[in-house]
């Protein structure tokens, strides 16, 4: 079961990870997908969108995290999927 959680627990902290720091990947006209000025970015309203973003991204984690340990654990691979 260690290894099933291992297996697991890395790819879903790359995935965190990589959610996290999604907004800084894009071009700089570009913010979630929409168009905008290259100057939008450091506005204050683009960094109160990115924080609030952040904040979901690092509750729904901790919540997949919470998941995990749960299945770990119980030991209960049949329930693996619960964290993802």
């Amino acid at each position: 079961m260690l290894v099933t959680s291992i297996v697991t627990a890395l790819p879903f902290a790359f995935m965190c990870a990589l959610l996290y720091v999604l907004p800084y990947l894009s071009r700089r006209t570009q913010f979630f997908a929409v168009t905008v000025p290259p100057s939008f970015r450091q506005s204050d309203e683009a960094r109160g969108i990115i924080r609030k973003y952040r904040y979901q991204v690092t509750f729904h984690s901790l919540l997949g995290l919470c998941g995990l340990v749960f299945v770990t654990v119980r030991n209960a691979p049949n329930w693996l999927e619960l964290p993802i």
